[in-house]
């Protein structure tokens, strides 16, 4: 067996696993004017009842491929007459060599196995997180007791109500960029008095109004992306797989995240290509006292009675 050749054979399986009505040979000899040329995988297929011929070229080298590798595949393409062109590559493509497929219009790929030790291609991902730091400034609570008396406390159950009021709601803070690390103020008001029991002492709460601070950090880490079977895509930066293989991304290591700065409107944190961790709440200055006649206009949510 030739060198190279169990990649080639690699990437033979690889497109007819993609595409199973297609019929994929390995080292064919095409026509050509000047006389036959050797071709390492070709796929033949129909499209629209008409036949479409694709040839591969399939380097496993050291080092990434470079341009003169790419350079001749556009005159293949035309002396064979095939419709597409493409190259696999074990070792990746220089820059020039990219530069030149995208202008040519020739797919450049590489095959992902995990598990297989021949297989060189490692692909990697960035990952955009946001970390939510959330300052709990202040809790009032509205009361309503029958005589109007005066009642103060540090309810535990209060406080885990109102934290939880404040994670739901937390959207409310990050899509309000221009206003972040400010105080907000939210208030929560109920159609009929929710019952806490405090001290073995029913508190009719009607309403809680929540200030609290936001502050928000954009990190990153990069994290290995594997697959049981599939193909790279080097311009258009994506995976492939084939039907019943698995497609999976590696650990997430919370020691390793790094600071990053991204401006709003970013593609990275578009359609929110993000994830959200450790949303943090911490707490100072608290109290729970009756209030009353308070108008907020900040952000009004209208709870409802608990059961």
């Amino acid at each position: 067996m030739k060198k190279g050749e169990n990649y080639e054979l690699l990437v033979q399986k690889l497109e007819k696993a993609l595409d199973n009505k297609a019929e994929v040979k390995h080292n064919q000899r095409l026509k050509s004017p000047e006389g036959r040329i050797q071709i390492d995988v070709t796929t033949e297929t129909k499209i629209k009842g008409q036949n479409k011929l694709s040839v591969i070229e399939v380097k496993d080298r050291k080092r990434p491929l470079d341009r003169v590798i790419i350079d001749p595949i556009p005159s293949i393409l035309e002396d064979v007459r095939a419709d597409r062109a493409s190259v696999y590559s074990n070792s990746g493509f220089s820059k020039s060599a990219l530069q030149k497929s995208k202008r040519k219009k020739i797919g450049v790929f590489s095959v992902i196995k995990s598990g297989d030790k021949n297989v060189k291609t490692q692909i990697t991902k960035e990952i955009v997180a946001m970390r939510i730091t959330l300052e709990l400034v202040d809790i009032d609570a509205k009361w309503k007791l029958a005589d109007h008396s005066f009642v103060q406390t540090k309810s535990p159950i209060i406080l885990e109500w109102a934290l939880g009021k404040v994670r739901k709601n937390i959207d409310t803070f990050i899509n309000r960029p221009n206003k972040r690390n400010r105080v907000f103020k939210m208030e929560f008001k109920s159609v009929q008095p929710i019952i806490f029991n405090d001290l073995n002492l029913p508190y009719p709460v009607v309403g809680l109004i929540i200030q609290s601070r936001p502050m928000i950090e954009w990190v990153k880490q990069v994290v290995s992306v594997s697959a049981t079977f599939g193909q790279y895509d080097h311009l258009g930066k994506a995976i492939t797989i084939p039907n019943r293989e698995a497609l999976s991304l590696g650990i997430i290591d919370n020691s390793k995240w790094e600071t990053t700065k991204i401006k709003e409107g970013s593609n990275k944190i578009s359609n929110k290509n993000y994830i959200e961790i450790e949303i943090k709440i911490f707490k100072t200055d608290i109290r729970f006292d009756r209030c009353e006649n308070i108008e907020i206009d900040k952000l009004f949510i209208e709870e409802k009675p608990t059961k």
